[in-house]
């Protein structure tokens, strides 16, 4: 059974900040994040801060185009996404994302 997915939208001109959930893992000898609310937005970096800091910087580039920001999910939403394949060794990090 399909889930059905339900996505709110906020105005940015509303916003300065937002949270949304990136998953980190490693990956050979870098880490990566992916913020799935945010279409996949992805990034890494040799250690985990640097990996925090790069997907943030990500994720802001991705809304600087964008006329409406999609609502961030909870870590339980995610979790029941049919899209979301996540690695074993995921974990989940809240990154503030600024809008300008």
């Amino acid at each position: 059974m399909m889930k059905k997915q339900i996505t709110k939208f906020y105005k940015i001109k509303e916003l300065k900040n937002m949270q949304y959930i990136a998953f980190m893992h490693k990956e050979d000898d870098d880490y990566v994040a992916v913020v799935p609310d945010l279409g996949f937005t992805s990034s890494y970096g040799e250690t985990f801060a640097k990996a925090v800091e790069m997907i943030k910087e990500a994720a802001e580039l991705y809304c600087e185009d964008l006329k409406t920001l999609p609502k961030a999910s909870t870590l339980e939403e995610l979790l029941q996404r049919d899209d979301l394949d996540l690695e074993p060794n995921a974990i989940p990090q809240l990154i503030d994302v600024k809008i300008s």
